[in-house]
C-alpha cells in the first residue's frame, strides 16, 4: 500500500471498499482466489453477483493432461524430499569446491529454524545466490550426467537461444521425472530446487522506485510476449542486463524485488556478507549471518505457525520414477 508497481498507485482495500457499492464488479486472475475472493465479501459483496473469476488458475495449474503419465508410478512425499535433499547437497557440495556463495532463504531457512528441516506442509527447498554466481553454477551443472538445471542466467557474451524465461533457476535431479505445471510455463524434468537470483539494489528512494517501475514493467513486456520466442528473449536479455547492471558485490543493498515477497525482499548486503551454518534435514548448509533479521523481515514472528487453513503447500507439479 502507498506505492507504486508498474506506476500505479496501491491503495488499502478499505479505502475503496468499506463503503458497500452492489454495482462494482471485481475481475480476479491469480493464484491466490480464494483468499482475494475471502477479503472482498467480508466488505458485504456477493461471490455470484460482484465477483468474476477470468480465469481459474488452480485449477488450470492442477491439470496435467499436457503429458501423458499411464503407468507411471508417482513418487511419494518422502522420496520427493528426498530427491530434492539430494539436490541441495549437491550443490552445497559445487560451490564449496568453487567458491560460490549460496543461502537458505524463505521457507527452507524458516523451516530449518522453526523445524530442523521441512515445513511440514511445504514441498519444495529455496535457495538464493548472487546472479553472478549462478552464471558460473549455469556452466558446471551443464556438464554434469546426473544433475541438470533451467536457468535464464548465461553469460551476456554467450547469451542466445534461452528457452526458459522466469529468473527463478531450477536445479533437478536427472534420475526421476518431474511435469511442472507454472502456468503459463509447462515443462518436463527431474525433481527440483528452487536457485532465486539477488542483485544490487539502489539505497536512495527515488532512485529505488524508478528501479523498481523499470524492472517491473521489463518483467511484463517480456511475459507480454512469452508466445513470441524472439520477442521474449529479446525482452529477458533487456531485463537481465538491467538489474545486473547494479553490482551485487559493490550496492549496500541487494535483494530480488520480482519474487513473491516484493519489497520485503530487500536487505542490506551486511546480513549476507558472512554465513553461519544452519542444519537441515541432519545436513548443514549456509544461512546468512544475520538469519533472524532476514526471517523477521520477511515473516515478522517467525516461530509463530500460520492459521491450520494456511499450513497447505501452494506448488504445481507430480513427479514419477523413470520407467
Amino acid at each position: 500500500w502507498n506505492h507504486l508497481v508498474w506506476g500505479i498507485e496501491v491503495h488499502c482495500p478499505d479505502e475503496y471498499l468499506s463503503d458497500m457499492d452492489k454495482d462494482k464488479v471485481f475481475l480476479i486472475a491469480s493464484s491466490y482466489q480464494d483468499e482475494m475472493i475471502e477479503q472482498i465479501e467480508s466488505y458485504g459483496y456477493d461471490k455470484d453477483t460482484n465477483i468474476v473469476k477470468v480465469i481459474d488458475l488452480p485449477a488450470i495449474m492442477n491439470d496435467y493432461s499436457f503429458m501423458d503419465r499411464t503407468g507411471y508410478l508417482e513418487l511419494t512425499d518422502n522420496e520427493i524430499k528426498k530427491s530434492q535433499l539430494n539436490v541441495l547437497c549437491h550443490l552445497r557440495d559445487i560451490c564449496k569446491e568453487n567458491n560460490l556463495r549460496y543461502y537458505l532463504c524463505g521457507g527452507t531457512l524458516l523451516g530449518s529454524v522453526r523445524h530442523k528441516g521441512y515445513i511440514p506442509w511445504d514441498d519444495d527447498i529455496d535457495v538464493v545466490m548472487p546472479a553472478n554466481d549462478i552464471i558460473k553454477l549455469v556452466k558446471i551443472v551443464k556438464e554434469d550426467k546426473e544433475f541438470g538445471i533451467a536457468s535464464c542466467f548465461e553469460d551476456m557474451k554467450e547469451f542466445k537461444n534461452i528457452d526458459y524465461y522466469d529468473e527463478c533457476t531450477m536445479m533437478y535431479d536427472k534420475s526421476n521425472i518431474c511435469d511442472v505445471n507454472h502456468f503459463p510455463m509447462q515443462m518436463t524434468m527431474g525433481m527440483w530446487i528452487d536457485i532465486f537470483p539477488f542483485f544490487g539494489v539502489p539505497v536512495e528512494k527515488n532512485e529505488l522506485e524508478k528501479y523498481i517501475e523499470n524492472a517491473k514493467r521489463l518483467e511484463a513486456y517480456k511475459w507480454n510476449n512469452i508466445y513470441s520466442d524472439n520477442k521474449c528473449q529479446k525482452a529477458l536479455k533487456e531485463q537481465i542486463e538491467y538489474l545486473m547492471s547494479y553490482n551485487y558485490n559493490s550496492c549496500k543493498n541487494i535483494g530480488f524485488i520480482l519474487g513473491r515477497y516484493f519489497r520485503k525482499d530487500i536487505f542490506p548486503r551486511t546480513y549476507f556478507d558472512k554465513t553461519v551454518k544452519m542444519i537441515f534435514e541432519g545436513e548443514y548448509f549456509d544461512a546468512p549471518v544475520e538469519w533472524k533479521k532476514y526471517l523477521s523481515g520477511i515473516y515478522g514472528n517467525y516461530m509463530q505457525l500460520p492459521p491450520k487453513e494456511q499450513q497447505v503447500g501452494h506448488h504445481y507439479f507430480k513427479a514419477y520414477h523413470r520407467p
